[in-house]
């Protein structure tokens, strides 16, 4: 775990620095708050990437690469944060949020799970769609 847990401070600027990258269309600044071997599941994933069946990514490669596609079929995005809660057990995080992609407006949970280390990367995470 990080020292003590993962922090109110540190998860509202991890949010913050998320949002805004999303936002800006930013992929990369996206991908550096990722650890390498990163897990990422989403419903979407199947959607994108057919060959992925069962919804999951793994490694900062494949996650580019969908993201990469994914924003190629949404010209119009933009997230808006809602609220979060925090399990420090596992370094967790839930963050709601607002997504608008293409005109079309869905609340989404996403979960993050932080690395153990100090460096507060994210090593695992789930999206769930019309929270």
């Amino acid at each position: 775990m990080l020292a003590l847990g993962i922090s109110k401070e540190f998860v509202q600027e991890h949010i913050d620095r998320w949002v805004r990258a999303w936002n800006s269309r930013d992929l990369a600044a996206v991908l550096a708050m990722y650890s390498d071997d990163v897990e990422f599941a989403s419903p979407k994933i199947k959607v994108v990437m057919p060959e992925k069946s069962e919804g999951r990514v793994k490694g900062k490669k494949e996650l580019e690469k969908y993201w990469s596609l994914a924003l190629q079929k949404h010209h119009e995005l933009h997230f808006t944060p809602v609220a979060f809660a925090i399990n420090n057990d596992n370094n967790e995080c839930f963050f709601e949020y607002s997504s608008l992609l293409n005109g079309q407006k869905t609340l989404v949970v996403e979960k993050f799970q932080f690395s153990d280390s100090k460096d507060g990367l994210i090593v695992r995470s789930s999206a769930f769609y019309g929270a």
